[in-house]
């Protein structure tokens, strides 16, 4: 696996200094690009009427642009060669992003487009985000475990069932399972699925376990805030802070957390930088999130990729590669945090 390390600083509005080996140069991105995430936005929230049409050859710029603010004219065809090499030999490729900017780690540079075509889509190449300040501390595994332990937070509050055209709980249970269930069979797998997400109910549950893999089914909003169940009324939603978050979790860190999104209630959607904020917080722990919300049936196909690939014993940096090939709309919405894009989390005994 061949990992191209791009790292960007920040100098001031829309200017960054980009590294690339010894080569350093500033970077930023036309007002143009702008334009187009504007419209994918307006787009995704119905803010305005966008065409389709309009919204796919928008997201098409992006991903042009993309490129050509990752790999300046200096590089450019070093890099150029390194993908031709990889199309030829069948060599995995890794673009890691590594910066200390919020800012920066809220582009989609997934949409990153080579040769007329998303290069995500591709089997062999991926995308990485990492944050230099905490990279060195952040913990490798490599003994293995004696079974993989997961909990699956689904934090679906009453008063949003009411939206929901099926069974989103039960759909998820059920493909969740069923990818597992060799697994859990053979002891490797230990799941622990729980609806009723309340902040008692977390903390009943860390009491006496930790898991190596926490899944968050559900939403949030901008300002990075989880929506839970109410303690005391469970058909109301209660806002939980990164910092309560953190106070759950920071004394049993998982190896990745999974913040999964879904188009529940198209006003709230997870702030681009809670993954970021939470990949800092936890020396020990890998996240992914998304970008922006996905709609429930795209949701749960990624669930169903996701455990496919992580039995499969994927490396972190392959672990949401099918899902970005089979998704149709919300493929690159989903980034990954990690400091070593090779490790593989399913490494049991």
């Amino acid at each position: 696996m061949k990992v191209i390390d791009i790292y960007l600083e920040e100098i001031e509005d829309n200017r960054y200094k980009l590294t690339y080996r010894d080569k350093n140069f500033e970077v930023k991105f036309s007002s143009f690009f702008f334009r187009n995430l504007e419209t994918v936005k307006n787009y995704e929230t119905k803010k305005e009427f966008v065409l389709e049409e309009q919204y796919n050859t928008a997201l098409e710029l992006i991903g042009n642009e993309i490129f050509l603010f990752l790999f300046p004219l200096g590089i450019r065809e070093e890099v150029k060669k390194i993908f031709r090499e990889a199309e030829k030999t069948g060599e995995k490729v890794v673009i890691k992003i590594n910066s200390d900017s919020e800012t920066i780690h809220n582009y989609p540079f997934e949409l990153i487009r080579y040769n007329d075509e998303y290069l995500l889509k591709r089997p062999d190449f991926f995308l990485v985000r990492d944050v230099p300040s905490v990279s060195d501390l952040k913990e490798k595994t490599t003994e293995p475990l004696d079974k993989l332990k997961i909990l699956v937070l689904i934090s679906i509050p009453l008063k949003s069932y009411k939206d929901i055209l099926f069974d989103l709980p039960e759909e998820i249970k059920r493909i969740i399972y069923s990818v597992l269930e060799p697994e859990i069979r053979k002891n490797n797998v230990e799941i622990y699925i729980e609806e009723k997400v309340n902040i008692n109910t977390v903390y009943n549950i860390l009491e006496n376990n930790s898991f190596d893999i926490v899944h968050f089914i559900g939403h949030g909003i901008e300002e990075g805030y989880l929506v839970f169940e109410d303690e005391k009324d469970p058909s109301k939603e209660k806002l939980v802070s990164i910092k309560d978050f953190r106070n759950m979790f920071i004394s049993k860190q998982p190896k990745l957390f999974f913040f999964d999104a879904c188009s529940i209630a198209k006003e709230k959607t997870y702030s681009p930088s809670l993954a970021f904020e939470i990949y800092k917080d936890f020396y020990k722990s890998k996240v992914i999130a998304n970008l922006t919300f996905v709609n429930d049936r795209e949701a749960i196909k990624k669930t169903r990729y996701f455990y496919k690939s992580l039995i499969k014993k994927k490396s972190l940096a392959e672990l949401l590669s099918e899902n970005r090939r089979i998704l149709n709309e919300n493929w690159w919405k989903t980034v990954i945090f990690t400091a070593n894009p090779e490790e593989v989390l399913f490494n049991v005994k």
